[in-house]
């Protein structure tokens, strides 16, 4: 009998892991608020097309867009996405 290779599977690169967690991270954030994405494109002052080019891709991201996006994210969902090891919340600063 020949051997069969069934759904061999690839290995994920730290770019595709990034933009998988940025993506599920910002539809979290999304649901939460209840908003659409033509919201949040808004926000972020960028067309529509241009925020499914990110959604799909975040190596594509600029730095204006992150800034415009940073509120929407934790601390443990950055250091998730950048490969950080997380070591618990922030402490508050008194201001």
């Amino acid at each position: 009998m020949p051997k069969v290779r069934l759904g061999a599977k690839r290995m994920e690169s730290d770019m595709e892991r990034t933009t998988r967690l940025f993506r599920a991270a910002l539809r979290y954030s999304m649901d939460l608020r209840m908003e659409d994405a033509e919201d949040v494109a808004r926000q972020t002052r960028m067309g529509l097309s241009t925020f499914y080019l990110r959604m799909r891709d975040a190596s594509h991201l600029t730095v204006r867009e992150l800034l415009c996006l940073k509120d929407r994210f934790t601390d443990r969902q950055l250091c998730e996405m950048f490969g950080v090891p997380y070591h618990g919340s922030t402490e508050e600063r008194a201001s």
